[in-house]
């Protein structure tokens, strides 16, 4: 699937930030913001660079960067399954969060997600993360239900979903 996304310039910069597909180079940095921003006090360390890595080789997934210059601030990392997105991973890192970078990822692989014909995304957000949980409600994604022990078999998630409304392709006969 990799090759019939794009993204939209509209959608590429915010106020000299640049959003792009990550790259190799990239892989240490998401893995250690992931560690740093979302797996704060788990267990185990899910995200690191091996398992960032195999997402950006992944064909039906697309992993997006954010980077003030050369300096990466935040990653969205999305796998596509037959019907439904899947926003797996969303980070910000602390400085440039409120800014509305992730709302721009977000609006990107909803863009990537209704040109491949998908009916939804899906996301698990850790139970105690209101500001996440308020974060996606304002984008237009519901509660709807409870995954008992999804983080380490000891923290409760809540999974939410988006359905995705897109126009269907016109053509002209001109």
């Amino acid at each position: 699937m990799k090759n019939q996304y794009s993204i939209l310039p509209e959608f590429s910069n915010i106020n000299g930030i640049h959003i792009d597909i990550a790259r190799e180079r990239d892989i240490e940095r998401i893995g250690v913001l992931s560690k740093k921003l979302i797996e704060v006090g788990l267990l185990n360390w899910v995200w690191n660079p091996q398992k960032v890595a195999e997402q950006i080789h992944n064909q039906d997934s697309l992993v997006l960067v954010a980077r003030e210059e050369q300096e990466l601030i935040a990653f969205v990392i999305t796998e596509f399954k037959k019907n439904t997105a899947n926003l797996v991973l969303l980070g910000v890192s602390s400085n440039y969060q409120r800014l509305g970078i992730g709302s721009r990822l977000v609006k990107i692989l909803e863009q990537s997600a209704a040109a491949l014909s998908l009916t939804s995304i899906k996301l698990e957000v850790r139970s105690e993360n209101r500001s996440a949980r308020t974060f996606y409600k304002k984008l237009g994604y519901k509660e709807v239900r409870v995954i008992r022990g999804y983080y380490s078999n000891h923290e409760d998630a809540i999974q939410m979903t988006h359905r995705l409304s897109y126009e269907p392709a016109t053509f002209s006969s001109q």
